[in-house]
């Protein structure tokens, strides 16, 4: 699964340095997993009490990085279809989700983070 981070666009034009602090900060706490992973599990090992044998099968399965990626369009579309085929929605047609993901906050502190159309 995927963690997704979302808001309004106008909040996001009205807030963009507010934007752009929290994506440093997740950017931060990225680089702090990737170079303290034994620290790192140890907090989350505490904070949630989790057993050494959970922390050891659940921390290999994820992937803490920042990013906007093609399987997340994908991932969001297939939600989209099968919300429409469900009659989750109101709408009955497709939505384009690349026009509803805005790609210059996340470039702006990460670039290579983002590999989407």
């Amino acid at each position: 699964f995927y963690s997704t981070l979302s808001c309004r666009t106008d909040w996001l034009t009205d807030h963009s340095e507010a934007a752009t602090k929290l994506l440093n900060s997740l950017l931060q706490a990225e680089l702090y997993l990737s170079s303290n992973q034994i620290h790192s599990q140890e907090i989350i090992q505490n904070r949630f009490n989790y057993t050494n044998n959970y922390m050891s099968t659940v921390w290999s399965r994820n992937n803490y990085t920042l990013s906007l990626t093609p399987m997340l369009t994908y991932v969001m579309q297939q939600e989209a279809t099968w919300m429409i085929n469900n009659n989750l929605t109101i709408e009955k047609t497709q939505p384009i989700i690349t026009n509803y993901i805005k790609t210059t906050p996340l470039k702006t502190i990460k670039p290579e983070a983002v590999t989407m159309p």
